[in-house]
C-alpha cells in the first residue's frame, strides 16, 4: 500500500509532519511532495522513502489574488505525481492543498486520506468553507491542531486533536529550570513566522527603551518582519532585536536565555482560536506564556497556570507582566507544566495509533 504526504511549504516549517512520519513502520511504501517557496537552506525528512518537491519562490505576505498563479502550478504538479504513481491513500498537511486538490480527492480517495487541519485560511468564505467540511466527511480522519477550529468544521465523530509537539523536544525537558529565573531584564522572546505587524508595534511601543525588558524575535525576515525593524530603527528602540531565521534544534540555544514567551495575537483573528507550536514549547520547556486575553491558548494557559493573558493596548500592559512573573511559585509552575503536558501526549499518542491503523 502506497501512501503519499502532500505538505504546502519546506520541511522545515512543518514540524507536525513528524506526527505522521514516527508511524512510518515500512518507509518504501511512503512518499512525499512539498512545495519549497523561499530557496533557502531546508532539513532532510525522515522515515520517506520519495521526495517531490516544487521549486517556485511566493511570498506568504502576498494577498490572495497574487497567489493563484503559485496555487495553479502547485495542483498541477501534485497532480501530476498523484497520477503518475497511483497512490493507494493520501495524507494532506492543510485545508489549502486539499481544496486545491479537493475534486480529485473527493473522486478518488473517499475514505482513503487524512486530512491534517493547521490553521484557519480562506474559511469566511462559503464556498471554501463548505468544500472543507466536505473533506472532513469524506475523509478517514481529520485532525485539527486545536479545538477552536471546530468551530469552522462540521460535526464528525472522525475529528481528532493533534498537537504541534516535536517528540525531539522532549530530550530538553525542563530546560529553562536548569538557568536562573530572576533575570534583570526581563527576556521576551517570539519565534516563529513574524506576522501581525500592528499588535507587534503595540507591543514593541509598549515596551520601547524600558531597561527592565528585552523583546527577541527569532523568524525568517519577510515583509512583516522588515516592516517592524524599520519601525525599531525609525523610533530608535535600544531593547528590541531580530535574530533571523533559524533551524527548529536551534530552539535549544535561546530557550535558556527565555523568561517570558511572546504568544500574543490580534484580538478577534483567527489565530486567537489556534495552538500555536510555542505553547508546546512553553510547557515542554518550562516556560511561562504570555497569550491574548480571551483567545483559546490564552484560556487555556490561565486553566492550566501555565502562563497569563493579557492586553498589549492597556495602560497596565507592563505592570501586568511584572506582576505576573514576580507572583510566580516555580514549584508549582513546573508541576503544572508537566500535567499540562501528560494530557497533550496522551492525545499525541492516541492519534499515532490512529495514523498506524491507516498506514
Amino acid at each position: 500500500m502506497k501512501t503519499l504526504i502532500i505538505g504546502f511549504t519546506k520541511i522545515k516549517y512543518m514540524p507536525y509532519l513528524s506526527f505522521y512520519t514516527d508511524c512510518v513502520e515500512n518507509s518504501e511504501n511512503v512518499d512525499l511532495l512539498y512545495w519549497d517557496r523561499d530557496a533557502t537552506t531546508d532539513i532532510a525528512p525522515n522515515n520517506v522513502n520519495r521526495v517531490f518537491k516544487l521549486d517556485y519562490k511566493m511570498s506568504d505576505d502576498l494577498p490572495l489574488v497574487k497567489k493563484v498563479k503559485g496555487f495553479i502550478k502547485f495542483r498541477t504538479f501534485a497532480l501530476g505525481v498523484l497520477k503518475k504513481n497511483h497512490y493507494d491513500k493520501i495524507i494532506l498537511l492543510h485545508s489549502t492543498p486539499a481544496i486545491l486538490l479537493s475534486d480529485y480527492i473527493l473522486n478518488n480517495y473517499s475514505g482513503k486520506f487524512i486530512l491534517d487541519y493547521r490553521d484557519v485560511t480562506y474559511e469566511r468564505i462559503g464556498l471554501y468553507k463548505k468544500r472543507v467540511g466536505q473533506l472532513v466527511l469524506n475523509s478517514f480522519a481529520t485532525f485539527v491542531s486545536s479545538e477552536g477550529f471546530c468551530e469552522f468544521l462540521p460535526e464528525s465523530d472522525k475529528i481528532y486533536i493533534s498537537h504541534n509537539l516535536q517528540r525531539s523536544s522532549l530530550a530538553y525537558k525542563g530546560a529553562r529550570a536548569n538557568t536562573p529565573r530572576e533575570q534583570n531584564p526581563l527576556r521576551i522572546s517570539f519565534w516563529g513566522l513574524i506576522r501581525q505587524v500592528e499588535i507587534n508595534k503595540q507591543i514593541i511601543s509598549a515596551l520601547k527603551n524600558d531597561n527592565r525588558f528585552q523583546l527577541h524575535y527569532y523568524g525568517r525576515e519577510q515583509q512583516q518582519a522588515l516592516e517592524l525593524k524599520s519601525f525599531c530603527e525609525s523610533e530608535k528602540v535600544d531593547n528590541v532585536f531580530f535574530h533571523g531565521e533559524y533551524l527548529p534544534e536551534e530552539r535549544f540555544d535561546f530557550i535558556p536565555e527565555t523568561d517570558i514567551i511572546h504568544n500574543l495575537y490580534e484580538h478577534g483573528k483567527t489565530e486567537g482560536l489556534a495552538m500555536g507550536n510555542k505553547y508546546y514549547d512553553g510547557i515542554v520547556f518550562g516556560i511561562p506564556l504570555m497569550c491574548s486575553v480571551e483567545s483559546h491558548m490564552g484560556n487555556r494557559v490561565l486553566a492550566e497556570n501555565t502562563g497569563f493573558a493579557c492586553n498589549p493596548y492597556s495602560e497596565s500592559f507592563k505592570d501586568d507582566i511584572l506582576n505576573y512573573y514576580s507572583s510566580i511559585n516555580w514549584t508549582d509552575f513546573e508541576k503544572a507544566c508537566e500535567k499540562a503536558l501528560e494530557k497533550v501526549l496522551e492525545e499525541y499518542d492516541n492519534g499515532n495509533k490512529i495514523i498506524k491503523s491507516f498506514l
